[in-house]
């Protein structure tokens, strides 16, 4: 199967319209998700996500989570203990921060002050698909490039689905810290 490239006016370059039915689409897709400044897996280094993708057994970040000690033992270059070292790597990455979550999945990392109803694990998936560009674009440093592109993300099937494996996986942030209001009369006033 051919795939096309696509270039649009204010590009300097096609890029591939393929997605994730494009081996190499899937393995940068998948760098990027295990990158120092998104998750942060260590231990997963471009060899091996280039031999996870080729073997198939990784076709989107969620399947990260599912690899085992014994089929990672199995990689190139990979013995019980380095597959060990790399299973905690990914187990470690799941404890990580909302901004960070989005910036893996590819999303732009506007999130530096995040809407409430957005903060908690257990509600981001829901409001986040339900939310118009214009919604979005309240969120305080957001533009209509940003939101365009976060609310088009969120509606995607295929998007959704891999964020739904993620959470289920145990990907978690800590709960936002109720904000001190007043905090220089803290303990000062009593009511």
């Amino acid at each position: 199967m051919r795939i096309a490239g696509v270039r649009e006016a204010t590009q300097a370059v096609a890029r591939c319209t393929g997605g994730r039915t494009c081996a190499a689409q899937r393995k940068e897709e998948v760098k990027h998700f295990a990158s120092r400044r998104a998750m942060d897996i260590q231990g997963l280094g471009d060899k091996l996500v280039e031999q996870l993708v080729d073997r198939d057994w990784v076709r989107t970040p969620a399947d990260l989570f599912a690899l085992r000690i014994d089929q990672l033992s199995t990689l190139e270059r990979m013995g019980d203990k380095s597959a060990e070292k790399l299973r905690a790597g990914i187990l470690a990455s799941m404890q990580t921060s909302l901004p960070r979550f989005l910036y893996a999945l590819g999303i732009p990392t506007w999130v530096k002050r995040p809407r409430s109803r957005w903060r908690n694990i257990s509600r981001i998936s829901e409001p986040l698909r339900q939310a118009s560009d214009e919604e979005i674009q309240r969120v305080p440093d957001v533009g209509p490039v940003v939101a365009k592109n976060v609310a088009a993300y969120f509606r995607d099937a295929e998007n959704a689905a891999i964020v739904d494996r993620l959470l289920a996986a145990g990907i978690s942030w800590p709960a936002p810290k109720p904000a001190e209001r007043h905090a220089k009369f803290a303990g000062r006033l009593s009511c």
